[in-house]
């Protein structure tokens, strides 16, 4: 048995390229399956554990490294746009989603930043997590994810795949965003705060609490968040935190996260066939093998197996789309 293999580490595909395709395709009729290809992903995104201290700081266990690691984190206060100026997470950077500053009275601030494995590098353990600059009054909550894809979908970049905010909510119990986009399995955090203080916070389905605020609310206000992976794709969901009572004024985020997704490929026939995954990526008729990726990727490996006959033992990447080509028996 012959093994083609893709590696999205390198943007490469061994196997078989034009010539040995079209000598295939003079054997086989359109009603003859060429292969059966099949692909292997990483598992489900996982809820670790999470954390949250009132003040300037926290502490989290962040695990090992290599485990396709998220850390998210939450800091708010009540003030009317004191933006913070970095977060960190053992001292390393963390990327900001967004920011919901609700001005309504003193105000109600809330940000939601992140950092992944490629940003975690080799920390491990307990480690600081750390909010510089806005005024005084803080709350920082940290989640950990494993198992979370490491790309976006915009540009191939990095971070969340969709996220929204509300800052008006005034004088009501719902902090409520809109127009949310998630993918099956993909992993939805939300947060909010508000500035009556003393209530409790209940979720949209299927989120579950993960800080409720008690010792980790900011000064005057509450600030609680909530989590949960999505088994369904969802399109344009509204996701709603209620408040126990009314608030005179409230923020809210949302951010999603994608599995680390399988590039399945059908059975192909002879003749012409396109076969589209992860949205960009697709292979055409007698060049299946020669892979045009455009799909940036640096640490997911995606594996790729079919049977061909065992006398096909050479292989040829057509039109230079193929770094690197080889056949393994």
């Amino acid at each position: 048995m012959n093994m083609i293999h893709y590696n999205k580490d390198k943007n490469t595909v061994s196997g078989l390229g034009r010539k040995i395709l079209i000598f295939l395709l003079s054997f086989l009729t359109a009603s003859v399956a060429i292969l059966s290809i099949s692909g292997y992903a990483y598992g489900a995104i996982t809820y670790v554990r999470s954390n949250g201290s009132a003040g300037t700081w926290t502490t989290l266990d962040i695990g090992s490294a290599g485990t396709d690691r998220l850390v998210v984190v939450f800091a708010g206060d009540e003030s009317a746009g004191t933006n913070l100026s970095a977060v960190t997470v053992d001292g390393k950077s963390c990327t900001l989603v967004a920011r919901a500053n609700n001005t309504v009275g003193a105000g109600n601030h809330l940000e939601m930043w992140y950092i992944d494995e490629d940003g975690l590098g080799s920390s491990s353990g307990i480690v600081t997590i750390a909010i510089t600059g806005g005024d005084s009054g803080w709350a920082v909550h940290a989640h950990l994810y494993t198992g979370v894809d490491q790309y976006g979908p915009t540009d191939y970049g990095y971070g969340p795949t969709d996220y929204g905010i509300d800052e008006t909510s005034a004088s009501t119990t719902t902090a409520t965003v809109t127009g949310i986009d998630v993918p099956a399995n993909g992993l939805v955090v939300m947060g909010s705060g508000q500035g009556t203080g003393g209530l409790t916070a209940t979720w949209t389905s299927p989120l579950v609490e993960r800080i409720d605020g008690g010792v980790a609310d900011p000064s005057s206000a509450d600030m609680a968040d909530a989590s949960a992976v999505e088994s369904i794709q969802q399109t344009n969901k509204t996701y709603i935190c209620t408040w126990s009572g009314t608030f005179n004024r409230a923020t809210a985020i949302v951010a999603v996260w994608a599995v680390p997704s399988t590039a399945n490929l059908t059975d192909h026939t002879a003749g012409q066939e396109t076969d589209n995954f992860e949205g960009d990526l697709s292979v055409t008729g007698e060049e299946l093998f020669a892979f045009k990726l455009t799909k940036q990727h640096r640490e997911h490996s995606h594996r790729f197996a079919g049977c061909l006959p065992a006398f096909l033992g050479d292989r040829d990447c057509a039109g230079g789309f193929c770094q690197s080509c080889a056949l393994r028996r």
